[in-house]
């Protein structure tokens, strides 16, 4: 959003929960935010749809692009309700690799007629849709994620970091970013630096991350069993985590499921060797050997040997960190995702006017009688 032209393109951001300041100000000025208040206890609430339509009406969007599903029944429902011209469903990224459950599954069959075009951050996530909602691979496009690397490259040094946090400059750092979810598997990668610990005697463990499901207290006690609670560094949440990569010799990322992880990318443009499972979108990242080392999830003993050969030879770690960048600058800057938005928005506007002329009031009733239907579905 910050980067559409606003001459060319009016703006409007609605959402569920409370506005983000830090990301309003991000997108930037002339965006009409509008806050929805849900009752996620309730369960399908058919009056915040008509809410929502009557907001669309007033607004009058051309296109309206709907991300990821705790937004989706509502916002389909309501855009065609409204009769918005072209409605597009954007998945950036699912909390597990498990196929969707057989209810959910039926209710985005039936608002798939619905969706004009879908969008993907990466080829695994697009073939998602294309199962899930049952829908030909050819109506999903996808849009890859983008780093700033202007933003990277103006962060501090990794010297400059290791020094406000008191780490020494002549140590071995492997380091990871992220929500301390069970997902993300937090806990194999201290059970793989256990194993490599004495081999490396100035190896050190950054975990950088909001717990959520997985306590500090956990990682330090498990450390503790090990042996290595002296090599284990927790610093909680951090403000820009980007900022730090460069302190790190090695991240990881040891999760269950990835969709696209702005932490993998975020990495490999910081010029830091990355290890990673080979679990969902991460492949497409990521050549083994190359660009980094791809590892089974839940396998701390291939977790640790691939993490010992990358910090036994530092030459193999540098041509990494090489080609990781090399990638990031090839295939994921943020002004090439900038340009396969705008590129994707000016089609689908296109689209929309020919809706315009020749189905204006597209599917309406539909929509409404699907709606009905799930809302008694939700009941039963």
């Amino acid at each position: 959003m910050a980067s559409m032209d606003r001459s060319e393109f009016e703006l409007s951001w609605l959402g569920f929960g409370p506005v983000r300041e830090a990301l309003i100000e991000r997108a930037g000025p002339a965006i009409d935010v509008v806050p929805l208040l849900r009752d996620v206890g309730r369960g399908v609430e058919p009056r915040l749809v008509l809410d929502i339509a009557a907001k669309l009406r007033r607004q009058r969007p051309d296109v309206m692009h709907i991300h990821n599903w705790s937004t989706s029944l509502y916002g389909i429902a309501a855009a065609r309700i409204a009769g918005v011209p072209f409605v597009a469903y954007g998945l950036g990224g699912m909390e597990s690799g498990r196929d969707a459950p057989p209810r959910r599954k039926k209710l985005m069959r039936a608002l798939a007629p619905h969706v004009d075009r879908f969008t993907a951050v990466c080829d695994f996530l697009g073939r998602r849709i294309s199962n899930e909602w049952s829908v030909p691979p050819e109506r999903v496009s996808v849009l890859r994620t983008g780093i700033d690397l202007d933003w990277i490259d103006r962060g501090p040094s990794g010297a400059e970091v290791r020094a406000r946090l008191g780490l020494s400059p002549d140590a071995v750092i492997v380091g990871t970013v992220s929500v301390l979810r069970p997902v993300k598997r937090i806990q194999d990668l201290v059970a793989a630096v256990g194993r490599i610990a004495a081999r490396f005697e100035n190896l050190q463990l950054v975990v950088a991350g909001n717990p959520l499901g997985v306590s500090l207290d956990e990682l330090r006690a498990q450390a503790q069993a090990l042996g290595i609670e002296d090599r284990l560094v927790l610093l909680g949440r951090v403000e820009h985590p980007e900022h730090l990569l460069r302190a790190f010799d090695v991240f990881v990322n040891c999760s269950a499921f990835e969709g696209t992880s702005n932490a993998i990318l975020e990495a490999m443009a910081a010029r830091v060797a990355v290890v990673a499972t080979a679990v969902g979108g991460t492949p497409e990242l990521i050549d083994d050997g190359v660009e980094g080392l791809l590892v089974p999830s839940k396998s701390p003993a291939s977790l640790a040997n691939a993490l010992a050969r990358l910090l036994a030879d530092p030459e193999f770690r540098s041509s990494v960190q090489d080609a990781g960048r090399a990638r990031i600058e090839a295939r994921h800057t943020y002004a090439r995702m900038v340009d396969g938005y705008l590129d994707f928005y000016r089609a689908s506007f296109d689209a929309a006017e020919e809706s315009k002329r020749g189905r204006a009031a597209r599917s309406a009733g539909a929509a409404w009688t699907t709606l009905r239907r799930v809302a008694a579905d939700r009941r039963d």
